[in-house]
Parts: C-alpha cells; structure tokens; sequence
C-alpha cells in the first residue's frame, strides 16, 4: 500500500481517522507487510503482500477472486495492446481518463485492476476496493504506479472517510452484492460535495437466458472447474456461430461469450476473452438485473443532481451537490445502508 493512503482511513469500529501504519516490509514507494492501527479503540487490521486486509472471510465473492486470479491480465490493455478497457471507461462513465489527472478517485469492485491501470496512467490518484481475493491480481497489476493503492474491503462498509473522492465509479459490480441499491448508496457517501459518481450495472433481459438456469447450479462450484467445463465445450458454439442466420440459434443452450467482430482483438485473445466472461456469466452468486430509470430513481433518493443516462444502458453518472446539502445525502445513505 502507499502509506499516504492511511489519511484516507478511518476505523471500522469507532470511526476515528486518520488510522497509523506500522510497516514491517517495506520498498521505497510501498508498505508489503505491516500493520494498520486506530489509536483511538487499539482495533488493527493487517496489510498483507501488499494489500490492507478488513476482510475476513470474502463469502459470495469466492468466484470473483478465484476468477480473476485464473484470468490475471486478460482485459488489461498493457497487455492486449489495445484501449479496449480504457474506451470501455470512457463509454460507461461518460469521462475521459484525462479529465481525472490529479483528481482523488475511488474504484469500489476493481477486479483485477483493467481500469485502475488507465486511470493511473492518466495521473489520477486511485484507491481500488474489491472484497475478494482479486485484490492480489490488482496489486501485482498496478504495483508498479506509486499513485495507486488496492485495498480489501465490504463495499457496505468501507475503511474510508466520507466525503473524500472527486470521483467514485463502479464498473459491472453493484449487481453482484445481495442488494444492488444498498451498495449505491453506501460507496455514494464517500464522493465529495462537488463530485461524481459513476456506475454500470446489468439491465434486465426482455427474455429468459438459458444461462442464467446452468448458473444456478455451477455457481457452487470453483471458477477453475467450471473453466475446465467451458473449455471442453466451447469449440462447438464457437463453430456454430460461424454459421449465417441460424449459428447463434442453434448455440444458445451451450452458453459463451463471443467478442469476434465486435472488439478489436487477436485471436489468441478473443479467445481467452470469451472464456473469462463466460465464466464470470455462469459463477456469480449473485446477480441482479435493473432498468435505467430505477437506477436514476436511487441517485434521485441521495438528492444527487445533473443525473445522465449513459448511451450504456443502465449506466447513470450524478454530481453530488455542494456542501449545503452534503449532510443531508450522507444521512440518507446511512438510513439505506442500515
């Protein structure tokens, strides 16, 4: 972790901030091995390979880790050799990585760091949270931008003060906690008055998925065997969605995600792309689907204003309004979050 980050804490038990870091291995630019302190209740939480830990047992996220730990660097554009990730960014949170240059930005659910790697790029000051062990994918991604610190943590009940980021954004995540609105409202109190927030989350299908039915059955087994499933099979949609008109059809009831056409990759990686998110479709716990205007309506109870719909649907970015109603959008998140 940067050690500049501890001013951003605050403990999870008492509130105090900032929290004290004790370092027991240490590089020039990062703390590897320590301790994180509040001085106030004695409550301490370790930081581990790199990463400060106030998770204790990531439960409905076990996929996500394991997932992207099998899929490290797949969707990084360092390592595709294209901006697929950094367009992505651009299109669903309506804001080009430039125009956070210098701007104290939050990622809550950062994966395996594919958009941190942009926006650290473009000189932000990034803080990425992921309640799952994916946070070493992060770390080992990123490690290597002295402005980007990844942390382990409940996204219902972040290590941050309130009030601190010029931007909060939250990429395909919300869906994936037990309550979609509750996650909005708990990461919304952590935007500072004037600042943004971003987020995409799944919108509902008119029709039933065929997947969704195999995904309750393999979302209780491990994201590596469930890889293992969907490589046996994979050649064979794959194959048939080459054929005209009726490919796709006759394709749906063997579930994968097919980019061919749609993003500018080499063929190695359109592959490794098609098994990755086809296991992120068929392991998530859980999986909730909206409709544009709920999510607007759940920025519209934080009293957020210039609320814009995203060409993505369901992506929505607000402003938080300045500080004469700043305590009031925080005391409504708290009532939502409790």
């Amino acid at each position: 972790m940067n050690p500049g980050c501890a001013n951003f804490l605050r403990c999870l038990r008492c509130g105090h901030s900032p929290l004290e870091v004790s370092a027991r291995v240490q590089t020039s630019t990062r703390v590897m091995e320590g301790w994180i302190h509040c001085l106030a209740c004695q409550s301490k939480w370790p930081v581990i390979a790199g990463v400060p830990r106030f998770v204790a047992h990531p439960d409905y996220t076990r996929s996500f880790g394991e997932e992207w730990n099998l899929f490290s660097k797949t969707q990084l554009d360092s390592y595709t050799g294209t901006t697929v990730s950094r367009d992505r960014f651009r299109e669903v949170t309506q804001t080009d990585p430039s125009e956070l240059e210098g701007k104290h930005v939050l990622e809550c659910g950062c994966g395996m760091g594919r958009f941190i790697e942009v926006l650290a790029e473009s000189g932000s000051e990034v803080i990425g949270i992921d309640y799952s062990t994916a946070v070493d994918a992060a770390f080992r991604n990123t490690q290597q931008y002295p402005n980007v610190t990844i942390i382990q943590a409940d996204l219902y009940n972040l290590p941050l003060r309130p009030d601190c980021f010029d931007f909060v954004y939250s990429i395909g995540v919300l869906h994936h906690t037990p309550d979609t609105r509750k996650a909005l409202h708990a990461i919304a109190a952590h935007v500072k008055p004037g600042g943004q927030l971003a987020v995409w989350v799944y919108r509902k299908y008119r029709l039933f998925r065929p997947y969704r039915l195999y995904r309750y059955f393999l979302r209780r087994l491990s994201a590596e065997t469930v890889l293992k499933m969907v490589k046996f099979y994979h050649p064979i949609p794959w194959f048939l969605r080459r054929i005209p008109i009726v490919g796709k059809s006759l394709s749906v009831f063997l579930p994968i995600v097919d980019y061919r056409g749609v993003l500018p990759l080499r063929s190695e990686h359109q592959r490794e792309w098609s098994y990755l998110d086809t296991v992120d479709a068929l392991t998530p716990w859980f999986e909730w689907r909206h409709v544009p205007d709920e999510v607007k309506r759940w920025f519209e109870e934080l009293g957020y204003e210039r609320i814009v719909l995203g060409g993505t649907p369901c992506s929505v970015i607000a402003k938080r309004p300045k500080a004469a109603r700043a305590e009031t959008i925080r005391e409504t998140a708290s009532v939502c979050v409790a």
